[in-house]
């Protein structure tokens, strides 16, 4: 089970947790680390090749020094061992939040939900409300949250600029209201809710993530 972040220990001027999410090699002796932390939001580390992190996994972080600097100080669970398909969908989670948030940028809502996606993901077979669940709440940290209130037409499209829109048709990309609603209420994992949510995120992103790609080619 997770349990709720918070201060782990006194003994560091300032601690925080958070899951790696991102790594990218710098040279041959020094890789960045990027995790996503509950009090911070995205911070990015520096440190040697020879240390593995693991994707998944809640880490402490310390921040000492008169320019509190960071380090990782312990594993505070075990990672999740994914695979296959679960692999994907996990992959994509951290996909999302590396490309939506920024550093220093906290979400700890979001953190949260996460933090649950993960304990979920482990858990139930089907997997799709899960990531439904978390691209909806993900939407909404990030200032998109979709609401059919005040549309009265039968179905709706989305804009980056204006939002959701009412429509007459079903014009290309839309979908009809109700069908959104049962998506936004139940996370329901309907073709067309499924490609309406995905449709948004392609949008505002500009691309389509990797692990995405790699898991509609296996499923």
């Amino acid at each position: 089970m997770y349990a709720t972040p918070g201060t782990v220990s006194k003994t560091c001027q300032q601690l925080t947790v958070g899951y790696l999410i991102h790594v990218r090699p710098h040279n041959e002796k020094t890789q960045f680390i990027v995790l996503f932390t509950h009090q911070e939001g995205l911070v990015s580390l520096a440190c040697s090749t020879k240390k593995v992190y693991h994707p998944f996994t809640r880490y402490q972080i310390s921040r000492t020094g008169s320019k509190r600097s960071a380090k990782i100080e312990a594993t505070l669970d075990a990672p999740y061992l994914f695979t296959h398909k679960k692999l994907y969908c996990a992959l994509y989670l951290n996909e999302l939040i590396y490309h939506f948030c920024k550093e220093k940028d906290a979400h700890p809502q979001l953190f949260i939900y996460y933090a649950e996606s993960l304990a979920q993901l482990e858990q139930q077979k089907i997997v799709e409300p899960v990531l439904r669940r978390f691209e909806i709440n993900l939407l909404k940290e990030a200032g998109y949250e979709l609401s059919t209130t005040g549309i009265n037409q039968p179905y709706c499209t989305f804009s980056p600029n204006n939002g959701l829109m009412g429509c007459m048709n079903k014009a290309p990309n839309a979908i009809a209201v109700p069908e959104l609603q049962s998506t936004l209420n139940n996370y329901t994992s309907s073709a067309e809710g499924k490609q309406f949510i995905r449709n948004i995120i392609n949008l505002i992103l500009s691309k389509q993530t990797k692990s995405r790609l790699f898991y509609e080619k296996i499923n």
